[in-house]
């Protein structure tokens, strides 16, 4: 509607992907695959099964490694056929930091035969921060312990993590949520704790691994003599504009900034404006109607080169 040419503007917010092992070789992926603890995992590319067919002393764990993703669905189905009544489970955003574990966990044990795994006081969501596997590490989200899981039955699971919004269901029924912002990413996988052939099937995983500002700029081929912007709509904070490397790169390529930015995040804008001789702005994102209006006037001024 301002006749701002939109053929060259360059959207980026992430990568998608998606895996099911219906449709992929699950063989391939899962060989790629790390594990922690003392669980014997495998996968049976006949029945399309991954097995954890240890009684673990502890927890045990199979993820996929290297990756990082900020929004994950991982959906599956499991059943444990194991006389035990202890503990099976799942990972979304898990990191693994030279055995110091950072992970959202939904963990879900029986104890009909004598306590489970502490009656059942972890079933549900939790997580880990930054600590080796055990009890006391754990911080419990939204628990419930009349949950189990039922003997020799398959069941559905899924875990959701998008934005600070975490969500589990047995079934498709949410069974536990919470909202929690201090795990932003990591990658997933499944676990038990003492609950030998656990079997997991039917594995659906999508995922979004969001771009940091760097990696987005660095995919650009900028053209110094063009009128190059960046408008940043994530307004948290953001620590590369703290950094020489992005001061370099805007200086160099005469890019204007527009960082839409909360009141706490004023002041971090303001310092990386004055770094680059003041091209740009940043916006207020109170009101979203506001700022986007504010965007399309300053573009507007830049194509007209009123500086």
């Amino acid at each position: 509607n301002n006749k701002i040419a939109t053929n060259f503007v360059n959207i980026i917010i992430g990568e998608r992907s998606s895996i099911d092992s219906e449709t992929t070789d699950m063989s391939v992926v899962f060989n790629s695959w790390n594990s922690f603890g003392d669980g014997i995992w495998s996968y049976d590319s006949s029945t399309k099964m991954m097995r954890n067919s240890k009684n673990s002393n502890y927890f045990t764990g199979y993820y996929a490694p290297n990756e990082n993703y900020t929004d994950i669905e991982l959906n599956f189905n499991a059943k444990t056929t194991d006389s035990d009544d202890d503990m099976i489970g799942a990972m979304i955003r898990f990191n693994d930091n030279s055995s110091k574990y950072t992970s959202y966990l939904f963990l879900l044990d029986r104890h009909d035969n004598g306590g489970g795994i502490n009656n059942g006081a972890y079933n549900g969501l939790n997580k880990i921060e930054n600590k080796s596997f055990s009890l006391s590490s754990i911080t419990k989200l939204s628990v419930n312990s009349s949950l189990r899981w039922i003997r020799n039955t398959w069941q559905n699971y899924k875990l959701i993590a998008k934005g600070d919004k975490i969500e589990t269901y047995i079934d498709n029924k949410l069974v536990a949520s919470a909202t929690d912002s201090s795990i932003s990413s990591g990658t997933y996988g499944f676990l038990s704790f003492s609950q030998a052939n656990t079997y997991f099937k039917d594995i659906t995983i999508k995922t979004l691994k969001e771009y940091k500002l760097l990696e987005v700029l660095n995919k650009v081929n900028w053209t110094h003599d063009d009128i190059n912007v960046v408008i940043n709509l994530n307004n948290s904070s953001e620590p590369a504009i703290q950094t020489n490397e992005l001061v370099d790169l805007f200086n160099n390529n005469n890019i204007y900034y527009l960082g839409v930015t909360t009141e706490d995040n004023k002041q971090e804008i303001a310092e990386f404006l004055n770094k680059i001789n003041d091209r740009g702005k940043g916006i207020d994102s109170t009101d979203y109607d506001t700022y986007v209006q504010k965007i399309t006037q300053l573009l507007t001024q830049y194509m007209n080169n009123q500086f």
